[in-house]
């Protein structure tokens, strides 16, 4: 019994005929999933994260988190605040501990014109300081159920 993406299957043991239909099943999720999370560079694997459709963020967006990767771009041609990072998962109706989530500044973003995250409005964040996000600007996060909080903890940003 192996469990992939939250599908529970049987395997063959050696010498076992007739599963040609459930391991082209299990097959075929496996090349979905790897070549969703992998692209090949010079013949060598690598993690993509590919951008999404652009999460459009106004005054009052909670981001629900649907992919590895999410660009964010502003409503309006003013600074948009994000206030919020939702518990819906990619995965399940739940976010995973340890599932991650990298947040990038749409590259039609501005010296005016971008999402910042602030601290003090985001409940469900934890970050090492407000940051704007411009242009490339981009902030990894990983979601963490421990020690007593579910919150997106920060793990790196790029300037």
């Amino acid at each position: 019994m192996v469990t992939l993406y939250g599908t529970t299957r049987t395997l063959p043991d050696d010498g076992d005929v007739g599963w040609g239909e459930e391991i082209r099943d299990l097959l075929t999720d496996i090349c979905k999933g790897l070549d969703t999370l992998s692209g090949l560079v010079n013949n060598q694997a690598f993690l993509v994260l590919s951008p999404t459709e652009d999460a459009i963020v106004d005054g009052s967006t909670t981001l629900t988190v649907q992919t590895p990767r999410h660009d964010l771009k502003p409503s309006t041609d003013a600074p948009a605040r994000l206030v919020g990072i939702g518990t819906e998962g990619p995965i399940s109706s739940d976010l995973v501990n340890g599932q991650t989530v990298l947040l990038v500044g749409h590259k039609d973003a501005t010296e005016d014109n971008y999402v910042y995250l602030d601290t003090d409005a985001l409940a469900n964040v934890s970050l090492n300081g407000n940051i704007k996000l411009r242009p490339g600007v981009a902030l990894y996060l990983m979601w963490d159920t421990e020690p007593d909080t579910d919150v997106w903890r920060e793990l790196a940003r790029s300037n």
